[in-house]
């Protein structure tokens, strides 16, 4: 007597509402992420219209996917459970596009800070470049962290910024090498996306740079005075004021 074959296709039912709800549930997490703002986290802003182009499809996918599902025939059924489907997404298929849904959902979304920099990279040297000439064109005063490497690294005497002014924004990074007295407001650059983020910024002094914690972002004006950091000779921003301030609202730069 013949023996029944195992059963290869464990609840077909289940994967399929499974698939609907994972499309569903990439629909709405892109809807969030370009609501709340936190995209930005991840990607590049020029890319968010993949996200706006995303969300909306995968909606539409997961919702005619259930319907189908709602609306299938008992002869339907009977066929998926004979394993006679031809069509159904295998469980790793659907696992390997779950899990990035539920890291999304379950850790919190949040920009890259002093924990994820690599003090070695600080001055982003591969991101640097010449500069833009349109956009150093501007009042130095509205020059970010990365527009016045560029500066510096287009120039051929460092001491020619001796005396100029800055106003600077971003998060405050210092570690036990540096000198007393000294840290560096920092911001991440970001190409594409989180992947290829990369640290750049500019020493500063200011005496009381013990109070400040890693993370803090400040706004820091003062006049560069060329000087000793880190064993290189570099511009260091002498501060004479400076104010802490709320993480701003897209805190990563982008060349």
């Amino acid at each position: 007597m013949s023996q029944p074959k195992p059963d290869t296709h464990p609840d077909p039912t289940l994967r399929d509402w499974l698939q609907a709800a994972i499309l569903f549930g990439l629909g709405l997490y892109f809807a969030y992420t370009l609501a709340s703002g936190s995209l930005t986290n991840y990607i590049n802003a020029r890319f968010a219209w993949l996200a706006a182009f995303a969300a909306p499809v995968f909606l539409i996918l997961g919702g005619l996917h259930a319907y189908r599902l709602w609306t299938r025939s008992p002869e339907e059924d009977h066929d998926q459970e004979d394993g006679h489907d031809h069509g159904p997404v295998s469980w790793g298929v659907l696992a390997t596009v779950a899990l990035p849904l539920l890291v999304g959902v379950l850790i919190p979304s949040r920009p890259l800070g002093a924990d994820a920099v690599d003090a070695s990279a600080l001055t982003g040297a591969g991101l640097i470049g010449g500069g833009d000439s349109a956009v150093l064109e501007r009042d130095p005063l509205e020059w970010t962290v990365l527009d016045w490497l560029r500066a510096l690294n287009a120039s051929s005497d460092l001491s020619a910024f001796n005396g100029q002014e800055a106003n600077l924004l971003g998060f405050v990074y210092r570690n036990d090498q540096f000198p007393a007295e000294h840290f560096m407001v920092t911001r991440f650059v970001m190409s594409c996306c989180v992947a290829d983020a990369a640290p750049v910024a500019m020493p500063v002094r200011w005496p009381d740079t013990a109070g400040l914690p890693n993370n803090t972002w400040v706004q820091v004006h003062g006049v560069f005075q060329l000087g000793e950091f880190a064993g290189n000779l570099f511009p260091i921003l002498q501060a004479d004021a400076l104010e802490t301030v709320p993480e701003p609202e897209h805190p990563y730069l982008y060349p």
